[in-house]
């Protein structure tokens, strides 16, 4: 995503004038579009509140220009509200290659509720592996 400037070259997808500063993928789907600031704010006010929260955004781990974001849907509140998960780009491998590797034995555990367990506990594993890798990098 980037909200920053206009992405060189583009124009705005949904009325073709203003220069596109906001890039839209659609999770999963590989479909994506440009818009620009007032096409983005005439979206539906989830996505319109998601950018944002975007533009404002730091990377959860060491503060720095996230590159990635979205719902981290391993450590919802007690409601069931998913916070967004920032990550810049020098966090965002090491973060994903951590649960890639952790969760993959989660196929084994058949049993939900020790999933979700599982999957608790495994967040608090990339928590503090993510405070470790950063204060690696940065010494």
């Amino acid at each position: 995503m980037n909200s920053d400037s206009a992405l060189p070259g583009n124009f705005c997808s949904q009325c073709g004038k203003s220069p596109a500063g906001n890039h839209v993928c659609f999770g999963g789907t590989g479909e994506s579009v440009v818009m620009c600031d007032d096409c983005l704010a005439r979206q539906s006010s989830s996505i319109a509140d998601f950018f944002k929260e975007a533009k404002n955004a730091e990377c959860d781990f060491c503060g720095g220009s996230p590159c990635t974001g979205g719902p981290e849907f391993l450590t919802p509140s007690a409601e069931g509200n998913v916070a967004n998960r920032w990550l810049c780009g020098s966090c965002a491998p090491d973060y994903h290659t951590f649960l890639q590797t952790k969760m993959a034995d989660l196929v084994e555990v058949s049993d939900y509720e020790k999933q979700l367990e599982e999957m608790k506990r495994i967040a608090g594993e990339a928590e503090v592996h993510m405070k470790q890798f950063v204060r690696r990098r940065d010494n």
